[in-house]
């Protein structure tokens, strides 16, 4: 009986992890998917060649794969910082640990994440790599440029953070 409910419940536990895994492993799947259909409209707004847009395409799909890991990985040290936040006594050694993986793991994205636009770059024309470059400015422009809520003006807010006051330590 011991060794029936033994391999019962080792075959539970090879079950689980197949199914996880595949489960991953469809979500890698579809970010690819959705990534190279992103594309779409870049190539259609820069007139890419046919060659172009599946350069692009191949491009975007290897990204979401390789970003895919690092983004379940930063996510993962997200969800141990916002436990640690939660201790009582908080250990601000563990946490500076946890912010140090966190900061490394962005660090590696933001590196894929440059690799990948200056590949997509290399098989366009000139003309279509600085309207690219004024696609992305016009993303980045789009993005508030402060993220404190508390701050009316982000460019005095911008200033304090250079200055290593931000605007919580103002209200001190």
């Amino acid at each position: 009986m011991k060794q029936r409910a033994l391999f019962l419940t080792l075959l539970f536990s090879v079950t689980v992890n197949v199914v996880l895994l595949a489960t991953m492993s469809a979500r890698v799947l579809v970010a690819s998917r959705d990534e190279a259909r992103k594309a779409r409209p870049l190539c259609e707004g820069l007139t890419l060649s046919p060659r172009q847009a599946q350069a692009i395409d191949s491009t975007r799909r290897c990204f979401a794969v390789e970003a895919g890991g690092v983004c379940l990985a930063l996510y993962r040290e997200k969800q141990s910082l916002v436990e640690l936040l939660g201790a009582n006594p908080p250990d601000s050694v563990t946490i500076a640990s946890c912010l140090h993986r966190i900061d490394s793991l962005q660090s590696v994205l933001q590196r894929r994440a440059v690799r990948a636009i200056l590949r997509e770059r290399e098989v366009m024309t000139p003309e279509q790599a600085a309207a690219y470059l004024a696609m992305i400015r016009q993303r980045l422009a789009e993005e508030a440029p402060c993220r404190h809520l508390e701050c009316a003006d982000s460019d005095t807010c911008l200033d304090n953070d250079l200055q290593g006051t931000n605007c919580l330590n103002q209200r001190r």
